[in-house]
């Protein structure tokens, strides 16, 4: 009896997601992040790069800014976000 049959309708619906690589999906929105990133400006810019170095977990370059604060930098290094987004 195939597989399909035994699971209830809607997780034989998600059963082939399921099965595809976890990378791909993951590859697929670093590359969509990396390109808004190369785009953006200002403090757009510094959460973009934030979003992808926290997601590729990347070593944090600086702590996060005090509230109030107008610190605008990433946490992370801005070559490794460049030296991660070139690989996509």
């Amino acid at each position: 009896m195939p597989l399909t049959r035994l699971l209830p309708g809607s997780l034989a619906l998600l059963l082939p997601l399921l099965l595809l690589k976890p990378g791909a999906a993951m590859s697929e929105d670093l590359r969509h992040d990396c390109l808004a990133w190369q785009r953006a400006h200002g403090s757009e810019q510094v959460a973009l790069a934030d979003r992808i170095g926290s997601a590729q977990l990347l070593t944090r370059a600086h702590q996060p800014a005090e509230v109030g604060s107008s610190d605008s930098r990433s946490l992370y290094s801005w070559s490794d976000i460049q030296r991660l987004c070139r690989r996509q």
